[in-house]
């Protein structure tokens, strides 16, 4: 089933975006992964603090968006857009995840986290 109906675009704010940037701690050495990434600010704030970013949104047009947005704030080289259903295929596989993610970002509801929640876990633990 798509992730429309139950994940909502819902912009994060852009305070609390930096606020779990700086949680995170995220450096220039850091691949962010932005789960739902809606309009691409998660991603283009990361950008804008060096690291590279990836971005999967289930919405075409919200795709084209991001990019057109990067692209304005001359940050296309470290942020990538991708139209993709991020639901997991098998339990607790990661290898659909980039092996090299050391900050993973979503804002989900109750539903998507249960579903995420294993590969998730596992992709922590690797």
């Amino acid at each position: 089933q798509p992730p429309g109906p139950i994940w909502p675009f819902q912009p994060t704010p852009h305070s609390a975006v930096e606020d779990a940037l700086e949680l995170a701690g995220l450096r220039e050495t850091d691949v962010l992964i932005d789960f739902g990434c809606g309009d691409g600010r998660v991603c283009i704030a990361g950008a804008r603090r060096g690291a590279s970013t990836v971005g999967w949104e289930f919405h075409p047009n919200l795709v084209e968006e991001c990019r057109r947005r990067a692209e304005k704030e001359g940050l296309q080289n470290l942020c990538t857009f991708e139209c993709r259903d991020i639901y997991p295929k098998a339990g607790a596989d990661v290898s659909w995840l980039p092996a090299d993610a050391s900050v993973l970002f979503l804002f989900p509801t109750d539903e998507v986290l249960a579903k995420l929640r294993m590969p998730l876990t596992a992709c922590l633990q690797r």
